[in-house]
């Protein structure tokens, strides 16, 4: 938070503090936007989805950067927010706190796939197979983050800070340590990095193993959907979705069509699917599993 105040500071630009709980209330956040004439707004994925569906947001003419953290990010989202605002950069951030928070960065362009990017400045990103070995490029693996930004590990609790801060096992500097993301990742051919989701995001539903983030990323793909999650219920016996309608009068099974032409494994394909009129949210935003 503190970087996040005193980096417009620094830059000579103007910080506006935004008013409690106005994150709850899109409507009011879309005005607040466009009356303080905002140029600059980081938001989670989740914030920004209910955010397009404003007319004030369309209305912030000055938005010129769009920074989105928090959440996986999705080629929809990105392609409704340049719909609006077609001069604005959009750029997908990526970290944890144990690593300052942003600790990968990339502007979304039309022409190519989401990525979470390049590390930023100070920092290093290896992806490790399940031996502490690299992995190679296109390989899946975990994500593991060092450099400057490195937190010390976690206060009063040497166990924990064991656990998820290990010895880096390729820089010669002593004592340099990594931190264990617990996500799925893969290195891109042009040297970008690619979310696959949690490790333990991983399931197992009526014998199939699931990545809960693929089914996700293929439900908020739905042109007929402006938001959707996955959830598996029932004590793990069935995939669920839960979904926000465009049209509350589009049939269920036209969905599930749908995501078997887009090449959905049948696995894959949730049984049980739930209409709400919005996602709920935690009070920071984030989607609320």
């Amino acid at each position: 938070m503190l970087f996040r105040s005193w980096a417009p500071l620094i830059e000579g630009a103007t910080l506006v503090m935004a008013p409690p709980r106005i994150h709850q209330d899109p409507r009011a956040l879309a005005e607040h936007l466009r009356d303080e004439r905002i140029t600059v707004v980081q938001l989670v994925p989740t914030l920004l989805q209910a955010l397009v569906e404003e007319p004030a947001f369309a209305e912030a003419t000055r938005l010129a950067r769009i920074f989105v953290g928090g959440e996986a990010l999705s080629a929809d989202l990105c392609v409704r927010t340049n719909t609006r605002h077609p001069d604005a950069r959009v750029i997908n951030l990526y970290g944890p706190t144990e690593v300052t928070i942003d600790s990968t960065h990339d502007e979304w362009r039309e022409d190519r796939q989401i990525s979470i990017g390049r590390p930023v400045d100070g920092l290093i990103a290896y992806v490790f197979d399940h031996r502490m070995a690299l992995s190679a490029v296109g390989a899946w693996g975990e994500l593991y983050l060092g450099g400057e930004g490195l937190g010390r590990g976690y206060l009063g609790r040497p166990d924990l800070t064991a656990a998820a801060f290990v010895p880096d096992p390729v820089t010669a500097v002593p004592g340099a340590r990594l931190y264990r993301t617990g996500d799925r990742a893969r290195w891109r051919p042009d040297g970008r990095l690619e979310y696959g989701g949690r490790i333990d995001d991983q399931v197992k539903v009526r014998g199939f193993r699931i990545e809960l983030g693929e089914v996700d990323t293929a439900l908020r793909a739905l042109e007929d959907l402006s938001d959707a999650a996955a959830v598996v219920t029932h004590h793990g016996s069935e995939l669920s979705a839960f979904v926000v309608l465009r049209d509350q009068a589009r049939p269920v099974a036209a969905l599930k069509d749908a995501l078997r032409a887009a090449g959905l494994a049948p696995q894959m394909i949730p049984t049980r699917w739930m209409r709400l009129p919005a996602l709920p949210r935690t009070t920071s935003g984030k989607l609320d599993r």
